[in-house]
């Protein structure tokens, strides 16, 4: 496979043959829900709505899982920067629990569909979220994150080494 130079093509997508969804005009059948956009969080909201008993439809305007979810990083994790103590910061401590329990609960559903879907898609567990202070005026920001992460319960191990460096 070649990658067109300035032009980012996941190979998770590249490689996928479209599925044959059925017919794609107008359809005169009611629904309970309409779900807008067939990107991972789209299916994802009609299939747990599906399981719930809803009768659901789904309209993409484009590609199925075309645009955001194509070019993701496709990591899944509960850790984001240092998002947690800025949340805390702005909206308490409580805010930013809930946002971590949200988190933690997403991660938790995306394992339990991989697992009873049979989905296989090189899911690897284990591998830790890493943010790291790239200048010495970083490190207060990463220590904070580390505080806040704790105090919500999430895994937490601060290290300060290697040291920062400077390099000349």
């Amino acid at each position: 496979m070649s990658f067109p130079v300035g032009r980012h093509i996941s190979p998770w997508v590249d490689t996928l043959t479209p599925p044959e969804l059925g017919p794609t005009g107008f359809r005169d059948d009611a629904s309970d829900v309409l779900v807008l956009g067939a990107g991972i969080t789209g299916i994802t909201t009609a299939l747990l709505l599906q399981r719930a008993g809803l009768k659901v439809t789904v309209v993409e305007a484009r590609r199925l899982a075309g645009s955001v979810t194509t070019h993701s990083t496709v990591k899944v994790t509960y850790g984001h920067g240092t998002l947690y103590s800025k949340i805390e910061q702005k909206l308490g401590f409580d805010a930013a629990a809930a946002y971590a329990e949200a988190n933690v609960a997403g991660f938790g559903e995306i394992l339990a569909l991989e697992r009873d879907l049979n989905i296989d898609c090189m899911l690897e567990r284990g591998h830790p979220h890493v943010i790291y202070a790239e200048q010495s005026e970083e490190v207060e920001a990463v220590e904070a994150e580390a505080r806040v992460a704790e105090r919500i319960g999430l895994p937490v191990t601060l290290s300060l080494d290697p040291p920062i460096r400077s390099w000349s």
